[in-house]
């Protein structure tokens, strides 16, 4: 903030001399005429800045004299105008606050335009980025709400009879409207006994609100709804007076308004299926009149409740790809992106919606378009198309340069949704933009070191632990130091609700999320091969104790199972509780299907080779093994490396199989040479989802899975080659011919 405007400040608070009446009054005559030509003006950011200016600077030597009712039509032409005037608006809240009477003698009118044109004012300054005008809000935001608002309970103006002639319900709508401005754009607004004193006059003005609903407007509905987006059980009553009016008067209610309470219903994750049914006939019946805003805002607030709508839906889809097509610059980057993050959402998907995707696609990869989206955008858009499982190697890497180069202005929950949205299509990514990928991870987790594990919360850390695993990036010291920081966490109950803003406060989540979170972890390090002693018995433990009180159900058991036996951990006493915890989930009707099936089978199958005779897993649980083998059959697609092989073998004179099942028939294996004593060399050609996509000592690491395969047939008495996607033909063909000389072959 200014020097000057600091100075002001002080002077302000300590010393209130006086405002001269008149040419006060005739300033702010002269403000509102500037008003209404700004109103008339097309673009409001190019006002009579000189005119505003000159009328400002005449208003700052009598500041020391304010009262509510000039703070309140300053405010308010100032808003309508879009102005800001930092020394003024530090000489306005300053004086405001030093005198106590200015703030105890505001009326009803007076309330609703202050608080209204604070808030708006507060988003339109963060919106441009002013950074002086954010500091000012900051500083003095919450402190000037609160009192005010702790005022209007002290004196009772929402309560008190002699005050009612003066509420209506515009005044009582704008002033919940302004509030909530105040509490998403002004930080200080949340902390302190400011909040509460705004939550309790909210409170008392919803049910004065309701004392005159009949005459409440669609304007006043969308006002409360938007100002009480942070707190769902302010609202609830007001939600029966709402359908009331949508369903008798319909007619009042326009696009803008429609939209801002079906944006709010989203935010506030209220799912009344009668409401939201009422307001989707709404947008069927006219959905051609409303904005590319609404349009997005209404996407949005159903993703947010999981909402569908199918009719709906595909009205909405038409009509957003119409626009694309035709009249892409009406779309602003926030309505591309909130577009984007609900078709992840609502379940649209490049198999079914391929023509708005691509066109998304499109808009948002031009190169104009990248350089003006924000932090969020970028994060909602990379999440929104991972969700859709939709990939166009132009348009990710686009979005994911754009990220590099401001990644430090993401958030944590920006951070784990751009790696989360590169995950979900990891199986093209991988494989087209391997370097660029690399490359961008590189760079996530450098960022994640620099702000320290801490800044995760602990679905952010499962999240990304999935994420690193999916894409077969390989980081050690990351990985361990998340795992840490999320045991840490898990100790203390402080998972915050994913689903919520990364600024909501600390709620503790159910044993089941826990636990659904610490499989996810084990699932990441077992893709990965990543093994720490440190807390691989605290997860056994937390693993059984669930299992005990029946939670997870027979996925979660077959999961965390199999991630034991790929990280090397399964004992032959962890798979005989595991067996008995599967066998009840199957008497009380769950069902282990093909997936669940394979990963029990490997469990078994890992135990059996390396338990040892005395072993008691082979044979006490035969039934539930007879079961899974019959789900585990399984295709196997021939590569073009497997044919190299091939033709090579076959010049050689070398007598092999192709697609060969070993392990009492449930382990495919690309190519099996057989020696003359029943065992023989397995030779797998293992292409790019069987390494690290990013180099370990200079090449590729074998990831988890495929290490824990080859122990497998290890311990079944075969000899094992690798041949990697990376290897030089050459050295390929070297490899084979050694091991094949080491052995006697069957010709």
């Amino acid at each position: 903030m200014h020097t000057r405007s600091l100075r002001l400040l002080m002077v302000c608070a300590s010393q209130v001399s006086k405002w001269r009446s008149k040419g006060g009054d005739d300033v702010v005559d002269s403000l509102k005429k500037l008003t209404r030509i700004s109103k008339s003006t097309e673009q409001r950011d190019h006002a009579p800045a000189a005119a505003w200016n000159s009328r400002m600077d005449s208003l700052l030597p009598d500041l020391e004299q304010i009262t509510s009712a000039r703070l309140a039509r300053v405010m308010h032409c100032c808003r309508v105008a879009g102005y800001w005037n930092g020394d003024l608006f530090v000489g306005m809240v300053g004086g405001a606050m030093a005198k106590p009477g200015v703030i105890m003698g505001v009326r009803p009118i007076e309330l609703g335009m202050i608080v209204q044109s604070f808030g708006m004012i507060a988003r339109e300054q963060r919106k441009k980025g002013n950074r002086e005008a954010l500091e000012f809000f900051d500083l003095t935001g919450g402190l000037f709400m609160g009192r005010l608002m702790e005022a209007c309970i002290e004196k009772g103006m929402f309560e008190d009879g002699k005050w009612r002639g003066s509420i209506n319900a515009r005044m009582l709508s704008n002033t919940i409207h302004g509030l909530g401005l105040c509490w998403e754009n002004v930080p200080s607004f949340r902390e302190g006994e400011g909040a509460r004193f705004v939550r309790a006059s909210i409170q008392k003005m919803l049910a004065a609100l309701m004392e005159i609903e009949k005459t409440m407007c669609p304007m006043d509905f969308s006002n409360c709804v938007h100002g009480c987006v942070n707190d769902a059980d302010l609202l609830r009553e007001m939600f029966g007076s709402l359908m009331r009016c949508l369903v008798m008067r319909p007619s009042e209610f326009c696009p803008q308004q429609l939209s801002n309470i079906t944006w709010g219903i989203g935010k506030l994750g209220y799912k009344d299926h009668g409401l939201l049914n009422v307001l989707a006939g709404f947008f069927l019946s006219g959905l051609g009149n409303f904005k590319e805003q609404h349009l997005a805002n209404i996407l949005q607030s159903f993703g947010l409740v999981g909402y569908r709508n199918e009719k709906l839906l595909s009205v909405c889809e038409s009509e957003i790809l119409t626009r694309l097509e035709n009249q892409p610059g009406k779309f602003w980057e926030q309505h591309l992106a909130s577009i984007a993050h609900s078709l992840g959402s609502l379940g649209f998907s490049q198999k079914r919606n391929e023509k708005l995707l691509v066109a998304l696609g499109k808009e948002v990869s031009k190169i104009s378009r990248v350089a003006n989206f924000n932090d969020q955008h970028l994060a909602n858009i990379v999440y929104g198309f991972g969700k859709c499982r939709f990939f166009r190697g132009r348009v990710l890497t686009r979005l994911l340069s754009a990220s590099g180069k401001k990644l430090g202005k993401f958030s944590p929950q920006g951070l784990v949704n751009l790696v989360y949205g590169v995950a979900l299509v990891q199986d093209s990514a991988t494989a087209a933009m391997s370097d660029i990928l690399v490359g961008f991870l590189e760079e996530i987790c450098i960022e994640v070191e620099k702000r320290g594990a801490k800044s995760l919360n602990e679905q952010e850390i499962c999240t990304l632990c999935w994420s690193m695993g999916e894409l077969r990036f390989y980081d050690k010291q990351v990985v361990n130091s998340l795992i840490l920081e999320y045991m840490t966490k898990q100790r203390h109950g402080m998972m915050t609700n994913p689903e919520a803003d990364v600024t909501a406060d600390p709620v503790t989540h159910s044993r089941e999320e826990k636990s659904e979170g610490m499989r996810t972890v084990l699932a990441a390090c077992a893709a990965l091969g990543i093994q720490n002693d440190s807390y691989i018995e605290r997860f056994r433990n937390q693993i059984f104790l669930d299992l005990n009180e029946g939670k997870g159900g027979i996925r979660g058991a077959t999961f965390s199972l199999w991630s034991m036996a790929v990280l090397g951990v399964l004992s032959d006493q962890d798979f005989d509780q595991f067996c008995k915890h599967i066998d009840g989930f199957l008497a009380k009707g769950e069902v282990l299907g093909v997936e669940g099936s394979m990963q029990f089978i490997q469990g078994w199958l890992y135990v059996s080779l390396t338990g040892g005779p005395s072993n008691p897993a082979s044979h006490a649980w035969q039934h539930l093994i007879d079961s899974a083998k019959e789900k585990c059959v399984q295709g196997t697609v021939e590569s073009r490396f497997e044919k190299t092989i091939q033709s090579y073998l076959e010049e050689k004179g070398v007598g092999f199989r192709l697609d060969v099942r070993l392990v009492e028939g449930l382990l495919p294996v690309d190519i099996f040479i057989p020696d003359n004593v029943g065992g023989g060399i397995v030779v797998e050609c293992d292409g790019l989802y069987h390494y690290t996509i990013n180099k370990i000592e200079g090449k590729p690491r074998q990831i988890g899975v495929t290490l824990f395969r080859n122990q497998i047939l290890l311990a079944a008495g075969y000899k094992v080659l690798c041949l990697p996607y990376f290897m030089g033909e050459s050295e390929k063909k070297a490899s084979l011919m050694k091991m094949i000389e080491s052995m006697t072959l069957s010709r």
